[in-house]
């Protein structure tokens, strides 16, 4: 992700901590919120049962006993939504688009860039596709990303698709280190505002989804930075989830830190909501395997390009399985002459999905090794 929206999201996950930390309520009403500006400052006590995570409501009258808030401290409007990302997984697929865009100074320097993020989501397919186009002081650069049925795909800045299944997360681990380093895991709802005190606004139908529509300014994001912000959110008639988002916070800091000055936009939509999403993945990426496996195989490794097991059968019956099975899947096999012994050998077969080369042979324990490795 590039430096300057990291920036942003710890920025916007700051504010979401603090409101949180608080104890703001989604259905705080206009200057009737449970945040009081002393609680804001300090996070609750360790004895304290963590806040339930914030939903998008309008406003309910605020209880008795809570502290409201200030009229200067928050929006005057009576819709509140802490967590933008809310309801995008009760979705069966959705491509979510986010343009970022600065044009300014930067420690007094002239900085100018757009990040373009678009995000294809099925999770029938179990496939997320990411990819970032940058532009940094006119220097473009894309990046891709991608998960599909637990295999993580990167480009690299060659050109070059890697592909790697991660191992399960240590959840006894205290370090950054036990935490998913996958990039394909970021929405771009992440990068947006939560926000409190928003006017309700003419309601909209969104790329085929009916919206109602809330404005909101600086006083929402509760006055973060000297900015003076303009915002629309429209969200969802029916699930709650945000399907076009815009801002634009002029002046100084602009949410990039003390020494920022200039002009900042986010324009975010969701498009295909609960449609068919074409899973393509970059010329070169190693693909899994769709091959079959003895029936007796154990300590099977499945990663992209290859796979290996142990099995009791013996190497030329091995192989006689798969002369038998893969036919019948579509590979032909090549027309080199299979080199086949008691103690192991390989043969060979080709289709549109590219080369695949089947080895087994003996290993120290008198077991079976057996290797599928496809070529493209």
């Amino acid at each position: 992700m590039p430096a300057h929206a990291r920036l942003l999201a710890v920025r916007f996950a700051a504010l979401a901590a603090s409101l949180v930390l608080g104890g703001c309520s989604a259905t705080s009403s206009s200057h009737s919120s449970n945040l009081s500006a002393s609680s804001a400052s300090s996070p609750p006590s360790s004895s304290a049962p963590a806040p339930s995570p914030p939903v998008a409501t309008e406003s309910d009258p605020a209880p008795a006993t809570s502290t409201t808030v200030a009229p200067s401290q928050f929006g005057p409007g009576p819709f509140s939504l802490l967590d933008p990302s809310v309801g995008l997984d009760q979705l069966a697929s959705y491509t979510a688009t986010l343009t970022l865009s600065f044009v300014g100074t930067k420690a007094g320097q002239p900085l100018q860039f757009e990040h373009t993020y678009v995000l294809n989501v099925s999770h029938d397919l179990n496939a997320r596709l990411l990819t970032i186009q940058s532009v940094l002081d006119a220097a473009n650069t894309s990046d891709f990303h991608a998960e599909v049925n637990g295999t993580v795909y990167a480009t690299r800045a060659d050109g070059t698709c890697t592909a790697s299944v991660p191992g399960p997360v240590d959840a006894t681990a205290t370090t950054d280190e036990s935490l998913p380093t996958d990039t394909a895991a970021f929405d771009p709802a992440s990068l947006l505002n939560g926000f409190i005190g928003a006017d309700v606004a003419q309601p909209e139908t969104v790329n085929n989804v009916p919206s109602k529509q809330y404005t909101f300014d600086e006083r929402a994001l509760g006055n973060l930075d000297p900015a003076v912000v303009s915002a629309r959110a429209w969200i969802a008639s029916s699930g709650g989830y945000v399907t076009r988002y815009t801002l634009t916070s002029k002046g100084p800091r602009a949410m990039l830190g003390n020494d920022g000055d200039g002009t900042l936009t986010l324009d975010y939509e969701l498009t295909a909501v609960n449609q068919s999403v074409n899973v393509v993945l970059p010329a070169g990426c190693p693909a899994q395997i769709d091959a079959p496996l003895l029936p007796d195989a154990t300590g099977t490794d499945r990663q992209p390009g290859y796979i290996t097991y142990s099995s009791p059968t013996k190497p030329a019956d091995a192989l006689a399985f798969y002369q038998q099975q893969l036919p019948t899947l579509g590979w032909a096999p090549t027309a080199d002459i299979p080199a086949v012994s008691d103690q192991g050998g390989q043969i060979g077969f080709t289709s549109a999905s590219g080369r695949l080369t089947i080895a087994a042979s003996i290993d120290e324990t008198g077991a079976t090794t057996v290797l599928i490795v496809q070529e493209q």
